[in-house]
């Protein structure tokens, strides 16, 4: 069930930053009264089901395994080794550093399973630190409870932006022009888009 959890709890950023209820449901469950926690996680499960039309879960998951850093490298690492890298990985993970889930849980969901087995390809090499992209406006848009993207990789991003401008919305999950509780995100656009 901790799987499920942190599932859910990734998900129902999207719904509700705030998390209103799910603390409670925590601990309802902890005292052996798991019935509201699982409609929480049915519930996420059943919003976030979406149609190929809706959302295409293999591009998303070429987007995620192209370009992000695993435990066993990049997209470019042989798929034979990749496993064998990950558990050794889940074996050195200290309790403090996945707290209040285990090592099992952080390793072994989301896009972690999603890329372990996705082909291999290669990644082109990265440019040199010191090399900046071209000085063009970047908008870099977030919110400050994001778990899927953290704040501060929005700034790391912004470095390599000469004219980037970082947004962060207060109170904002993943879904900052969407499902945000202010219009603030629509309105950074809007006003990147009108006026640099």
């Amino acid at each position: 069930m901790p799987g499920a959890v942190l599932d859910m709890l990734t998900t129902y950023e999207f719904v509700d930053p705030d998390y209103k209820g799910v603390p409670e449901a925590l601990h309802l469950a902890a005292a052996g009264r798991p019935q509201t926690l699982q409609g929480y996680i049915d519930g996420t499960r059943e919003g976030s089901a979406a149609t190929a039309e809706q959302l295409s879960q293999g591009l998303h998951a070429s987007t995620l395994c192209a370009d992000y850093r695993y435990p066993w490298g990049t997209s470019d690492t042989p798929v034979e080794g990749r496993a064998a890298a990950l558990d050794r990985v889940e074996r050195k993970l200290a309790p403090a550093r996945t707290w209040p889930f285990d090592a099992a849980t952080a390793t072994r969901n989301g896009f972690l399973l999603s890329c372990l087995d996705w082909p291999r390809e290669p990644v082109p090499q990265a440019p040199p630190r010191h090399r900046k992209l071209p000085r063009v406006p970047v908008l870099l848009l977030g919110g400050d409870r994001d778990v899927s993207t953290p704040v501060e990789w929005l700034r790391q991003e912004a470095k390599m932006a000469p004219l980037g401008q970082v947004v962060i919305v207060p109170g904002a999950a993943h879904s900052v022009q969407t499902r945000a509780a202010s219009d603030a995100g629509r309105r950074a656009v809007y006003d990147f888009l009108l006026h640099g």
